[in-house]
Order: C-alpha cells, then sequence, then structure tokens
C-alpha cells in the first residue's frame, strides 16, 4: 500500500501526529502502524486512505507475488482486519 494519507473535514492542527504513507503487508509479521494520535491530535473522523483521487488510488493498492511462485492470470482477493486501539501510551 503507497499514497497513504490522512484525510478529514477536521482542522489540520487535529491531525494525527504520525501517518505512515506506505505499509507493507507480509505473511507471518506482525501488526503495521497506520496511523497514531497523541494527546489533543486525532479528533473527529479521520479517514486512512490510499491515494487521493482515481487515478492514484489505482496504482495505491498492488500485489507483489515474491520469486518464482506461481503467478495465475486471474483476480486475487484477502481479508484485512484492522484493529482500533485506544493505548495509554499516547500521551
Amino acid at each position: 500500500f503507497t499514497k497513504a494519507e490522512a484525510a478529514s473535514m477536521v482542522d489540520e492542527k487535529y491531525k494525527p501526529t504520525e501517518v505512515s504513507s506506505t505499509i507493507s503487508l507480509t505473511p507471518g509479521v506482525n501488526n503495521n502502524l497506520a496511523m497514531n494520535a497523541k494527546k489533543e491530535t486525532g479528533v473527529g473522523t479521520w479517514v486512512y486512505r490510499f491515494g487521493s483521487n482515481e487515478a492514484t488510488n489505482k496504482e495505491a493498492v498492488q500485489l507483489f507475488v515474491p520469486g518464482k511462485s506461481v503467478k495465475l492470470a486471474q483476480q486475487y482477493s484477502t481479508k484485512l482486519v484492522w484493529a482500533l486501539e485506544d493505548t495509554p501510551a499516547n500521551n
């Protein structure tokens, strides 16, 4: 995933303090941090999106099949689980 950004109608001063612009998902690897908000930030509703328009959306999500793995010309799909956490460390 590339070209990621936080978008909202909320004032930019409340933007989450950390927004990962790229995320790579690798089987067997632990969670990736997409966004993090310290105290007094992240207020309101924020969308974590990949690309800001139709043209950039199409190239922002890609599948890489490594090495000599069989690559089939067909549609691939997966299930992603997003977790929201309210953690005390975000002071």
